[in-house]
């Protein structure tokens, strides 16, 4: 009995290790699992009639459960820093929900033949985290690609890659930072093509903005009898509120193969919009569901949170201690001594009222109040104190990753969307005022949610009225580079022309003082370098989502000097001034032309 106890010991340190076990706040230990109690359950099944223990062939790699296992949701990774990465996988027993535990091993290695092992380790995974693995592998070198998989008895996972962040004296100097950035996937819309063609890209690191999936029932948000034709119904085929709902639809969005294979090839920057709980949420409720007398399928908003949040943490790959208090998921990544990335939560959290369809006139009366926030005065008090840290370790670039569009936009004279900043304005300001006191230009707000893309010269508008009517003065602060979608909809007209479309486009760049560059047609994605002089930005497009193709437009490239005061146009090497789509403002200076930063990998193959 003694050996059972250390033997013990060591799988309830492997479960441990397993980091989908752990709850994804300390203020919430109800969305964790308890590992003790787990503990003392496989303990019990090692013990024969006996009572001795038959732990140790377990640990040797002979677990318990002997039948077929397959990796059928690949692997993936995220929030690296400098030394260490986070890696996750999903296994599948062949015999549905078995009580006995599966083991698996990682290795990782800066070859992808694994001629040499720079870590390794075991860890369990069980039917209470639907089969998810989750590690942080440590001691890494900075600025590193690896290489890395999972075994499970005869079954070996694909084989990932991902990339360290560089040490904090880099500077930079003679290389860049590449980063692809996406928002809103929405499966029954189409195929993530997107996925696909930015997974071929020459770059470090992804980013996803928010909405990685939604939560509606077949029929709701989708393309009719079409998402049927093309083979893209969302399962389970019910509005998603239990934890099992919510689990179904990450591996249903998780097989696949684009968004896979994008997974596969580089580590993600992640943060949640309001789709991966539900439409419209806020700190009380959403559009859908609320704690008192409006629910779906019976399910209240903090329940159906709960579930939401549960999954997420296990399907993602993100850091435990990040959600540490009252599920927080801002963050922040500090990228040498080039750029430090903030990763916010304007959604979720602890944002005030928001316009839930019904109250769309009353939330337009009060968005002005002061006393409204979109972040919540403990992320507020957070932002202000880290952007100054930033100023003070002299980071050359200030990336802001956030959900919704920042910059003022108006639709029409009469349309805001105050679900959006346009909401929050007082939160804005001071959000503005922050970036002001830094007295550099070089900030960068990245947006997604609204479908449609968006380039922003970033003011503080000193002499702004409440209705939005600027005058002349004002202080440059940077960029805003907002995404279309990888599949969701354009709000201008699902079935709209690209020449209709690309007119709306061309009103609203005319219509916003601050706006360069608008697309409404394309769902697609963008891809940002840094470099210590500058910003360049590109827009890539994927025309068909009806079927799964290769199909991508290159869109225009702008770029932003460091410590400027304006985004440029920049054009190819042929000097053609024709735009690919969109629009753009007539008085947007033009940069020396040069090839786009943006190219192929010169083999996808690992």
């Amino acid at each position: 009995m003694k050996f059972a106890l250390l033997a013990g010991t060591a799988v309830a340190v492997s479960l441990l290790d397993n980091l989908a076990f752990h709850s994804p706040s300390l203020l919430h230990p109800g969305l964790g699992h308890d590992v003790e109690a787990l503990h003392e359950r496989l303990v019990k099944r090692t013990l024969d009639e006996n009572g001795d223990s038959y732990l140790p062939t377990l640990l040797n790699g002979n677990v318990n459960y002997t039948d077929a296992v397959n990796f059928t949701h690949g692997v993936a990774s995220g929030d690296p820093d400098s030394n260490s990465i986070i890696f996750w996988t999903r296994i599948a027993p062949s015999v549905n929900d078995t009580d006995a535990p599966i083991a698996l091993r990682y290795e990782v290695s800066t070859s992808p033949n694994f001629t040499s092992i720079a870590t390794n380790g075991s860890i369990y995974t069980t039917r209470e985290v639907d089969y998810t693995a989750k590690v942080l592998a440590k001691s890494l070198k900075p600025w590193t690609w690896y290489y890395y998989r999972f075994k499970s008895g005869n079954a070996t996972s694909p084989i990932g890659r991902s990339k360290t962040l560089p040490a904090a004296n880099w500077t930079g100097e003679g290389d860049s930072l590449k980063l692809n950035v996406f928002s809103c996937s929405n499966y029954p819309f189409g195929h993530f093509n997107a996925y696909g063609n930015a997974a071929k890209k020459d770059v470090d690191f992804s980013v996803h903005l928010g909405d990685y999936l939604y939560e509606y029932p077949p029929g709701e948000y989708d393309l009719g009898n079409t998402t049927d034709t093309i083979g893209r119904t969302d399962k389970p085929a019910k509005a998603i509120t239990s934890l099992n709902d919510y689990r179904t639809r990450y591996k249903h969005y998780r097989a696949d193969p684009d968004l896979a294979e994008n997974h596969r090839l580089f580590g993600w920057f992640l943060t949640w919009d309001d789709h991966e709980v539900a439409d419209n949420s806020w700190r009380e409720s959403s559009a859908e569901s609320s704690n008192t007398n409006v629910t779906v399928d019976g399910v209240s908003f903090d329940a159906r949170k709960a579930a939401a949040v549960r999954a997420y943490y296990e399907y993602m790959p993100i850091r435990p201690h990040l959600l540490t208090n009252n599920l927080r998921l801002y963050r922040s990544f500090q990228i040498g001594q080039l750029a430090d990335l903030s990763m916010l939560d304007t959604r979720q959290r602890d944002r005030d009222l928001t316009d839930l369809y019904t109250n769309t006139a009353y939330v337009t009366s009060i968005k002005d109040d002061e006393k409204r926030s979109m972040m919540g005065l403990e992320q507020e008090t957070w932002f202000n104190d880290h952007m100054r840290s930033a100023s003070v370790r002299n980071a050359t670039w200030r990336v802001i990753g956030q959900q919704v569009v920042f910059s003022h936009l108006n639709y029409s004279a009469n349309n805001q969307n105050v679900d959006a900043w346009d909401g929050y304005t007082s939160n804005r300001n001071r959000m503005l005022s922050t970036l002001a006191s830094l007295n550099t230009s070089n900030n960068i707000i990245l947006a997604g949610d609204s479908h449609v893309n968006w380039a922003f010269d970033l003011t503080f508008e000193k002499g702004a009225s409440k209705d939005g009517n600027f005058n002349a003065s004002y202080s440059d602060l940077g960029v805003e580079i907002a995404g279309t979608a990888i599949s969701s909809p354009t709000p201008f007209g699902r079935t709209a022309s690209q020449g209709t479309l690309r007119n709306i486009s061309e009103g609203l760049v005319g219509l916003n003082r601050r706006l360069v560059y608008a697309d409404t047609g394309y769902r697609g994605y963008f891809s940002m370098q840094l470099t210590r002089s500058n910003m360049t930005v590109q827009f890539f497009a994927a025309p068909d989502l009806m079927s799964r193709n290769t199909k991508e437009i290159a869109g225009p490239v702008l770029a932003f000097q460091k410590d400027g005061n304006a985004l440029q146009r920049v054009l190819p090497s042929n000097n053609n001034a024709t735009l690919p789509y969109g629009a753009i403002k007539n008085t947007t200076a033009v940069a020396a032309n040069r090839a786009s930063p943006f190219q192929n990998r010169n083999s996808t193959a690992i």
